[in-house]
């Protein structure tokens, strides 16, 4: 039997939400200095290459690429910067500090995408999906934690918003850490009955579910249902 990926792993693929893209054209609303159209169009074709190249990274030849890419992400990271110190002086404006959170958890820079989280809660303490932003980069740094910040983080923002797609799959995540499996399955069912069923994760949360059981049924001896 393929072992299951650990909660590190899992929580490490459901990363690849907060893609290149999202994060430059976060910036770009914000107007950050040095993106514009042509900029934007560049950045968004080289953060599209590199979910593209995900898959094929081992393949010989790639020299070329692996060095755009890396400009690409120096120059992201150069652009994070410049709105990290222009919110010193605009420490009230929510969106660039949720924004900000984003594209260093996009980075995989989980330490301080919490600080910004935080900065962005005090202002909109009750905005489930920046709680569920706080709550995965929490659960990054501390992947075997099944309890703590990261739960208590999801459970507010299903509280305040019980469709709240990154904080079901979080729940689900956790839940299985437990052995929740009941549990997990529940939260990938509410996720299946939110994501249109032609759209991106509806396959995926279909399998999920059929992995759970089987999970569960071996666990228990009996055959899923």
């Amino acid at each position: 039997m393929t072992p299951r990926p650990g909660p590190g792993a899992r929580l490490r693929i459901a990363a690849l939400a907060a893609s290149g893209l999202a994060v430059v054209a976060g910036l770009a609303l914000l107007g950050v200095p040095g993106i514009g159209a042509p900029e934007h169009a560049e950045a968004s074709t080289s953060a599209s290459a590199s979910a593209s190249m995900q898959g094929s990274a081992l393949s010989p030849g790639l020299a070329p690429v692996d060095a755009a890419l890396d400009q690409a992400e120096s120059r992201v990271n150069t652009l994070i910067e410049s709105l990290a110190a222009r919110l010193k002086s605009r420490p009230d404006d929510v969106d660039g500090w949720r924004t900000l959170a984003r594209s260093y958890a996009a980075l995989g820079r989980h330490a301080a995408a919490i600080d910004a989280c935080k900065a962005a809660l005090r202002l909109r303490p009750d905005e489930p999906a920046l709680l569920a932003d706080c709550a995965f980069s929490a659960a990054v740094l501390d992947p075997h934690a099944t309890s703590g910040e990261s739960a208590r983080l999801i459970a507010h923002a299903l509280q305040l918003d019980p469709l709240q797609p990154k904080a079901l799959a979080l729940a689900a995540t956790l839940a299985l850490d437990r052995h929740d499996y009941p549990g997990a399955i529940v939260h990938w069912e509410q996720l299946a009955r939110v994501e249109p069923a032609d759209g991106p994760g509806a396959r995926q949360f279909q399998l999920s579910i059929l992995q759970t059981r089987q999970m569960a049924a071996t666990r228990s001896g009996t055959l899923p249902r």
